[in-house]
């Protein structure tokens, strides 16, 4: 569990999809919940090892309010499940972050933001976020079809409700050209934002790197695609007490800091939260994960529970 784990009380609760529920949280017993930028996810902790993450739709301006957007897994034991079934208006929920690995860049001439399904979520955040600062932007909301889209009925009521277009595959055909459309559409310098399903966020991170640098595209995984990678043993350096540890082909940085009894917080654990993330001071990190912004990496942070080391060794800032 996170060490800045709080409580929130659920407000309200209604059906925004099939199988899908939207959520909104306040602080519980008169406490607010943490301000949270525009793109940011919070945790869910449901147990031991047990939390999973989702981003905040909600418009970050409006202080004590969190609304998800959640999907029920087919897993009957996920936390996903647990909630849309479970959890009711007046319910506790133990919540750890909020944490942005997706954030805006406001200073982005222009503003592309395609959601895919229940990953419509942070861009709606986004969205308001643009719309109050008088940012130019346009959404594009991908689904099956009309009962398969979350927040289709709020976003009509929306004040920028006239800047998203709704694409469902029964009704507008190939996805693949109503991308290459939008794509070769976009304003000069225009950076894009996508979330939702792993295999549409790859065609969309494909199609856009054809048309604009990558650095000018941002995104947003919570499915994690294991990679069959070989891996190597190397050392790791704690800069604060100078101790050496071995990381073994098998075992992640932080099992073997924890097996050590060094403290730091997991909760996915693979790749896709970020509560991990430390900074390396020296040697060579091999990210794996699925999370981190380039700013971060250039920054010298990894994912201790799945990234690696290049080099013999790597220093910590811990």
């Amino acid at each position: 569990m996170s060490q800045d784990s709080f409580v929130a009380e659920v407000k309200r609760k209604w059906p925004i999809a099939e199988n899908t529920f939207a959520f909104e949280l306040v602080g519980a017993n008169d406490t607010v919940l943490p301000r949270f930028e525009a793109g940011a996810h919070i945790d869910i902790i449901a147990g031991q090892d047990l939390t999973r993450q989702y981003s905040i739709a909600s418009n970050p301006a409006v202080e004590n309010s969190y609304i998800l957007g959640i999907l029920k897994t087919p897993n009957p034991q996920g936390v996903s499940s647990a909630v849309c079934e479970r959890v009711e208006v007046g319910s506790l929920l133990r919540l750890a972050g909020p944490r942005n690995h997706f954030p805006l860049d406001e200073e982005a001439p222009f503003s592309l933001l395609i959601g895919g399904g229940i990953g419509i979520t942070p861009m709606l955040a986004m969205a308001h976020r643009l719309h109050e600062t008088g940012k130019p932007f346009a959404m594009h909301f991908f689904a099956r079809n009309h009962s398969a889209a979350p927040f289709i009925n709020e976003i009509k009521d929306l004040p920028f409700a006239d800047q998203v277009t709704t694409y469902f595959d029964e009704n507008d055909g190939n996805p693949q050209l109503n991308l290459q459309k939008i794509l070769l559409g976009a304003p000069t310098g225009a950076h894009v934002y996508t979330c939702g399903p792993t295999g549409f966020m790859n065609m969309v991170i494909d199609m856009s790197k054809q048309v604009m640098p990558e650095d000018r595209i941002h995104k947003e995984f919570f499915e994690f695609e294991e990679k069959t990678v070989e891996n190597t043993a190397f050392e790791i350096e704690i800069k604060s007490t100078g101790q050496v540890l071995s990381v073994p082909e098998d075992r992640s940085v932080i099992d073997v800091l924890q097996e050590s009894g060094v403290f730091v917080p997991r909760n996915c654990p693979k790749g896709v939260c970020g509560a991990c993330a430390r900074q390396v001071l020296e040697g060579e990190i091999d990210h794996r994960d699925s999370v981190l912004p380039d700013i971060a990496r250039n920054q010298g942070y990894m994912l201790l529970c799945v990234s690696r080391a290049k080099s013999e060794r790597l220093l910590l800032d811990l």
